[in-house]
């Protein structure tokens, strides 16, 4: 939930910050773009937290490390992806596609981070 949360005040941020330096229009055309990305991060988030709990329930902690490379990794290629096909699509504003794609990684960081760092605690208590 509070992913969710995180996520749709980046996006009113975004837009809002796209407004302030680039303009309205640059803003209106960007927020489409803006969805994609944060649907895109949260999905990864959620598909990430599903398979840490699997790991968990399983008793794989040693996998976990693998786990944790495995994510940033392919959270890292999704980004370059998106600034790939952007790049493709809309070169006029590729800075302000890549500098919004650049905040929702780092929220999206950030997010998984704590997760794993309360669901790591809970399982030192329980020990």
């Amino acid at each position: 939930m509070a992913k969710a949360v995180v996520y749709c005040i980046a996006c009113m941020l975004l837009f809002f910050a796209d407004h302030a330096f680039w303009g309205s229009d640059v803003a209106v055309q960007q927020m489409p773009f803006i969805l994609l990305i944060s649907t895109v991060f949260f999905s990864l988030g959620l598909v990430a937290a599903a398979l840490y709990m699997h790991l968990m329930r399983t008793g794989r902690k040693k996998s976990l490390m693998t786990f944790y490379l495995l994510h940033k990794a392919v959270r890292l290629m999704v980004a370059v992806l998106l600034i790939v096909v952007y790049a493709f699509a809309d070169k006029p504003n590729l800075l302000t596609f890549a500098m919004n794609l650049f905040v929702f990684y780092l929220v999206g960081m950030i997010m998984t981070l704590i997760h794993s760092m309360r669901m790591e605690r809970l399982v030192k208590i329980k020990q």
